[in-house]
């Protein structure tokens, strides 16, 4: 059983909105009322706002490992979005991390990643994008038989959205680059091409092929 708050309002009226959510496990078998430990326990914290042309937010998700979405990981990012007639660029820094109870017989991974993303969307037309990306993905803590990470990555990736009524598709190609900081920089590349769409043919029936 899981006991929930969920709040929502506005920091200045009409330009920032926050959202707040905490929730808890309940264990029957422990009495009525009775709370799990903090691997049953979520907080989530998200804030949004707006200043002329320019979007911003922030947002905070640390959920134990009991919770079913995202369990055992906590999240914390913020972003901006600049947008102008037909062209918007976003730029976005998030970290990911596991073993969110720091418990010494496991291992905790962090990953931290930023982007930077240019839109371009004509009248009548999909949307292009170009995204830049760069990462860490760190072992933080060492249980007994783990081996140390850290490996350093660069993303680029032009993609084209479009869409209809009935269906929608992108169509994505991607360059990757990832580097072993502990072996001497020991590099990989690789290249994904992508082709998602999704299909409505009736209503109530969602076709969702991918290539």
């Amino acid at each position: 059983k899981i006991r929930s708050f969920l709040g929502s309002g506005a920091l200045l009226p009409g330009k920032m909105q926050a959202e707040i959510e905490t929730a808890h496990t309940v264990r029957e078998e422990e009495g009525q009322g009775a709370r799990s430990s903090s691997a049953g326990r979520m907080a989530r914290l998200g804030v949004t706002g707006h200043f002329g042309a320019i979007t911003y937010g922030l947002s905070y998700r640390n959920a134990g490992k009991e919770f079913l979405v995202a369990p055992d990981q906590g999240k914390r990012e913020v972003w901006g979005e600049w947008q102008a007639k037909m062209i918007r660029v976003r730029n976005t820094l998030t970290e990911v991390w596991t073993n969110v109870d720091r418990d010494p017989s496991r291992p905790q991974v962090r990953h931290m990643q930023e982007r930077l993303s240019v839109f371009v969307a004509p009248p009548t037309w999909g949307e292009a994008s170009l995204s830049y990306g760069r990462g860490l993905l760190s072992s933080n803590m060492l249980a007994q038989g783990v081996t140390l990470m850290r490996n350093q990555s660069h993303l680029l990736e032009g993609a084209y959205t479009f869409s209809d009524s009935k269906w929608s598709g992108r169509l994505s190609s991607t360059y990757t680059t990832t580097s072993d900081q502990l072996n001497s920089g020991q590099e990989t590349k690789g290249f994904i091409h992508a082709l998602t769409g999704t299909l409505r043919p009736v209503e109530g029936m969602t076709l969702v092929p991918i290539i």
